[in-house]
């Protein structure tokens, strides 16, 4: 009797590759459709919907955590900026919600000295504006003595700490620049 090999046809290693795929994918989705392992939230809405309640269970397993009890005077509404949400298209502020910051045109060719940047914003609409000067965020300006300078808390520039030499042009913003034309 005469024993023969088949030759193979190179195809001994997919179906492991398949497998090893399909394996990592259902994992992969099984921590994306979980979340990844979150902690409990901190904060828990005044009045949980039996819509949360039903959530937290499936999600967390046993009953939902006792909510604070509020000894301080708190506001009746939350500030929105801080509850809305910070992904996707999300993460961009919604028209006419952040305000245009006026302060001094910067000229494109004027050359700036350290500590100072341009910056750039755009209405509502999408249309640029001309740079206006802020302080680099990094940047602690100091006098003749090193003494620090206070600086504003918005970070732009007034006219007596501008750069010598530059135009003392303020921005104007112009009428249609946010979504909600009213409001300036």
């Amino acid at each position: 009797m005469i024993e023969t090999e088949l030759p193979r046809a190179g195809m001994s290693r997919w179906p492991w590759l398949l497998a090893a795929c399909a394996l990592a994918g259902l994992v992969v989705a099984l921590v994306w459709r979980r979340g990844g392992e979150r902690p409990p939230p901190t904060e828990v809405a005044a009045s949980p919907s039996s819509e949360a309640v039903a959530r937290w269970r499936a999600n967390h397993g046993g009953a939902m955590p006792a909510q604070p009890e509020s000894t301080a005077e708190e506001p009746a509404q939350e500030d929105a900026e801080a509850a809305r949400p910070r992904e996707g298209i999300a993460a961009f502020p919604p028209p006419g919600t952040k305000r245009i910051k006026v302060g001094l045109v910067v000229p494109e060719d004027f050359p700036l000295p350290n500590g100072y940047m341009r910056h750039y914003q755009t209405t509502d609409k999408g249309e640029m504006l001309r740079a206006i000067l802020m302080f680099h965020p990094d940047y602690k300006p100091t006098d003749s003595h090193g003494n620090p300078i206070p600086i504003p808390e918005d970070r732009i520039v007034p006219p007596e700490l501008a750069p010598p030499g530059m135009p003392m042009e303020r921005l104007e913003v112009p009428e249609d620049a946010y979504a909600d034309a009213g409001v300036r």
